[in-house]
């Protein structure tokens, strides 16, 4: 009854099961495209791929990556949740550690390479 309950209070707040992710077509968003004035949107760019900014972020990754055996396991760790999606429990695992250390890895380590980023001129938006 109680489990009930909060399963019907989580699903009324927007914070219950979600239904499966449906992707959009090519088509679709081709037809969403002509039917926002021929503007592209958001995240379907046709510009090709901004190499500099790519081998910028590889060389922090890279510079962060040697700063030690912490260096290398936090690289690894954004790399996974930031790439592949991994959950601090699929991480801990691959790095045989445990989920609470990657979270702290993650949240202590992201920040000073979002300062690194900004030394190198590189904002979020251009990410």
């Amino acid at each position: 009854m109680v489990n009930e309950a909060e399963s019907e209070r989580r699903r009324i707040s927007g914070r219950g099961p979600k239904p499966p992710r449906r992707y959009p077509s090519r088509e679709e968003m081709k037809e969403w495209e002509t039917m926002n004035e021929g503007r592209p949107i958001k995240g379907l760019s046709s510009k090709p791929p901004n190499t500099v900014l790519q081998l910028s972020v590889r060389r922090i990754f890279l510079n962060h990556q040697k700063k030690g055996v912490r260096g290398a396991k936090s690289t690894s760790a954004l790399q996974l949740a930031t790439v592949a999606g991994f959950t601090a429990k699929e991480i801990a695992a691959r790095l045989k550690t445990s989920a609470a250390y990657v979270n702290q890895l993650i949240s202590h380590d992201y920040k000073a390479m979002y300062e690194d980023c900004l030394e190198e001129g590189i904002t979020g938006a251009d990410l």
